[in-house]
């Protein structure tokens, strides 16, 4: 499978991203079970702008929400929400493009949110090690 990722890699960097998805997907035929390999292809097929087989690839993986969507905004992939936006944007779906960014401005502020948290947790657990490391971060 390994074979497959950097032969996928090489076509890309050749230019020919069709080749590459192509390549992928038999890469994840082989192990269906393998989030890693679901996750690249899904990442091939948002570069040739397929975004309907890109959720549907990222599936298996993920709940769905009430609505029956992909739920991947809770488990925070910044990484399939920016190529997500770029293939809207390729698209000229300008909507949908500033949505998916919108998800990674919400990722951050809650990161920040939970080091505000942690600054009060740690003076009153007294983890000033812990504390220094996320400063340092």
């Amino acid at each position: 499978m390994d074979i497959y990722t950097l032969k996928a890699k090489i076509m890309q960097l050749a230019g020919d991203r069709i080749a590459a998805e192509k390549l992928t997907n038999e890469a994840r035929v082989l192990d269906q079970a393998d989030r890693h390999l679901n996750a690249i292809n899904s990442k091939y097929l948002l570069k040739i702008d397929e975004i309907k087989k890109s959720h549907e690839t990222m599936a298996p993986f993920s709940r769905e929400d009430e609505n029956g969507k992909l739920n991947v905004h809770e488990m925070q992939t910044m990484w399939f929400e920016i190529e997500c936006g770029k293939a809207h944007y390729r698209q000229k779906d300008y909507r949908m493009a500033l949505k998916m960014f919108g998800f990674i401005n919400v990722h951050l502020e809650t990161m920040l949110d939970d080091c505000y948290d942690f600054h009060h947790y740690s003076y009153r657990k007294v983890t000033i090690n812990h504390y220094l490391q996320m400063i340092d971060w």
